[in-house]
């Protein structure tokens, strides 16, 4: 590579954080599209719970509580309904959209980008979801019941781990470390990709946990926001208490992304070190940022 290819490579920006959405619950959807510096409502007011993209950002699909699956293929521009009528509550989907796997009292999955959607698994009380770059590797947290995961792209479902509250569930790209949260509980952490899980943190009302694709750095909500920078092994509180309700990262951990229910969005650009308010006061859910 010659000198002025090397500078180019260096001085070129990661568009992962490029593109980001929120959702409001009894509101629109917002997107971004310049690492969350700035946003703007789109779509329909809804009961917005949860949301979810593609790692360039350009499938996302969001679900609404009491309501239907909507979907978009253009960065978040415009959205159409799919599926069928549901307390939907969580949402994800594979690195380029082709798998993904929503929950309501049921999981249901689709592997065309969203389109159709068919019913898999039992009838619990489903809280979240969380699935691999791939989607072989999905892990699904039930409210009042037990994690469960699928090896099998989301086709067939296992429990494991002990009956617990739980809330919230990310993984690394891979599937390998995964973190749990639970609601008035502790951070629960795997390192065999879903198999068996260990407490670690303190006790706390966690609404919601993001990692980086390596898994190295990890950040969870409650009152306050506590990062991890050892893969869930130990954990810190940064920034300000509030109703922290939704947190989402890049690929790397730089750009992250934490809303508050009944108050603004915050972004951190050094790793969730320090963060600062953007955009409007409103109820905010779940985040998502494209990977």
């Amino acid at each position: 590579m010659n000198n002025l290819a090397l500078r180019r490579t260096l001085g070129k920006k990661s568009i992962s954080g490029k593109y980001q959405t929120a959702v409001a619950y009894n509101g629109y959807i917002y997107r971004s599209i310049d690492y969350g510096v700035t946003w703007s409502p789109v779509g329909n007011s809804s009961y917005w719970s949860c949301v979810s993209m593609s790692s360039d950002g350009k499938y996302q699909t969001a679900v609404v509580f009491g309501g239907i699956i909507y979907r978009s293929t253009d960065y978040g521009v415009t959205w159409s309904p799919v599926g069928n009528n549901n307390d939907w509550l969580g949402v994800s989907m594979s690195s380029d959209g082709k798998y993904q796997t929503a929950v309501a009292d049921v999981i249901y999955r689709s592997i065309d980008y969203g389109v159709t959607w068919s019913p898999v698994g039992n009838s619990y009380r489903w809280r979240g979801v969380s699935m691999s770059s791939d989607g072989k590797y999905q892990t699904a947290v039930v409210y009042n019941g037990y994690i469960h995961r699928s090896i099998d792209y989301g086709v067939t479902w296992s429990p494991v781990g002990n009956s617990n509250y739980w809330y919230g569930i990310a993984m690394s790209s891979d599937g390998k470390y995964q973190t749990a949260v639970v609601s008035d509980g502790y951070i629960h952490r795997s390192i065999d990709y879903g198999v068996t899980w260990s407490q670690v943190g303190n006790s706390n009302y966690w609404h919601g946990v993001s990692m980086s694709s390596d898994g190295k750095y990890q950040t969870a909500i409650a009152n306050i926001i506590y990062r991890s920078i050892d893969y869930g092994v130990t954990w810190s509180q940064v920034g300000n208490s509030n109703y922290w309700h939704g947190v989402s990262m890049s690929s790397d951990g730089k750009y992250q992304t934490a809303v508050v229910y009944n108050g603004y969005i915050h972004r951190s650009i050094d790793y969730g070190v320090t963060w600062s308010p953007v955009g409007n006061n409103n109820n905010w859910y779940p985040v998502a940022i494209n990977k």
